[in-house]
C-alpha cells in the first residue's frame, strides 16, 4: 500500500509538472500575442476598471499596466474618449453580446479611427464578470476610402462635363450642317 501510494504521488507530481509546463507555454504564447500585436487590447471588470492592457495601449496613452489597473477610463483618458468608451462598454455588459464599433481617438498627429471589437467575459457561473476590447487603427483605410470617394466624384463630374461638351458640339455642328443643307435645298429647288 505504501509503494502504491508512493507511485501515485510520483505520478501526480509528474502530471502536475506537465500541467505547469503547459500553462507556462500558453501564458508565454498569449503574452507574446498581446505584446506584439499592433491592435490595442484591454480587459475591464464589470465596473469599467481596467484589469489588463497590452503594450500598444501603454504606448498610445502613455501609461503602464500597473498605473492603469483598477482605474476607470475617466481617470486617464480625455472626457470625450472616456464617455465614448464607457457607452460602448456598457452596451456590451448590458446586452451580453459582442459589439463592433468605430471609435474616434485624438493622438498627437490628429484624430484616429479605430475599429473596436468588444465582447463580454463570463465567469464559470455564467455571469458576465467583465469585458475585453480589441481595437485596430483604420485611419489610413478611412482616408483612402475618402480619397477614393472624392476621386470617383471628380471622375463622374468630369465625365458629365465631357458629355455636355460633346452634346453641345454635336448640336452646334449638326445644326450648322442642317441649316446649310436646307439653304442648299432651297437654292436647288429655286433653280
Amino acid at each position: 500500500a505504501e509503494e502504491a501510494l508512493r507511485l501515485a504521488k510520483e505520478e501526480l507530481s509528474r502530471y502536475s509538472r506537465e500541467l505547469e509546463k503547459q500553462v507556462a507555454k500558453r501564458t508565454s504564447e498569449i503574452t507574446s500575442i498581446l505584446k506584439y500585436t499592433p491592435a490595442v487590447v484591454y480587459m475591464k471588470d464589470r465596473d469599467g476598471n481596467y484589469l489588463l492592457v497590452n503594450s500598444r495601449f501603454e504606448e498610445l496613452f502613455r501609461v503602464n499596466t500597473e498605473s492603469v489597473r483598477g482605474k476607470p477610463d475617466g481617470d486617464m483618458l480625455p472626457k470625450e474618449v472616456a464617455e465614448q468608451f464607457g457607452e460602448n462598454d456598457q452596451r456590451v455588459l448590458t446586452e451580453g453580446c459582442s459589439l463592433h464599433v468605430e471609435e474616434q481617438i485624438s493622438h498627437g498627429d490628429g484624430m484616429h479611427t479605430y475599429l473596436s471589437v468588444k465582447f463580454p467575459i463570463y465567469a464559470e457561473s455564467g455571469k458576465i464578470r467583465g469585458m475585453c476590447g480589441i481595437a485596430t487603427d483604420i485611419t489610413a483605410v478611412k482616408k483612402a476610402q475618402e480619397q477614393l470617394r472624392r476621386l470617383s466624384g471628380s471622375i463622374m463630374a468630369n465625365q458629365e462635363k465631357e458629355r455636355a461638351a460633346i452634346a453641345r458640339e454635336l448640336h452646334d455642328e449638326l445644326g450648322q450642317v442642317l441649316t446649310a443643307l436646307r439653304m442648299d435645298a432651297v437654292w436647288l429647288q429655286e433653280q
